[in-house]
């Protein structure tokens, strides 16, 4: 008998939390594109005024992984992995 009542007081606790949790990924995937939205604008900018004094652009893959490792290496340029073979 403890076991069932057990199970469903967990059952009820559980359905309650799942929600939040899909919520709280969800905010925070949203939160993740904005930072990388800034990154890109920053950078962009960064490399458009670096040109115009004459200097060298810095290299994306590079920045980006200083600002997100698992993100950088997902990039198809920035992860050999990704690369096609002769193409």
């Amino acid at each position: 008998m403890k076991k069932i009542l057990i199970c469903i007081v967990s059952l009820v606790v559980l359905q309650s939390c799942v929600p939040a949790l899909i919520v709280g990924v969800a905010y925070s995937g949203s939160k993740s594109r904005e930072d990388r939205r800034i990154f890109m604008s920053n950078f962009n900018k960064t490399n458009t005024e670096r040109e115009a004094k004459g200097l060298k652009p810095l290299n994306f893959c590079v920045e980006a992984g200083r600002f997100d490792k698992g993100w950088a290496d997902s990039k198809e340029e920035c992860n050999p992995k990704h690369t096609k073979i002769g193409g």
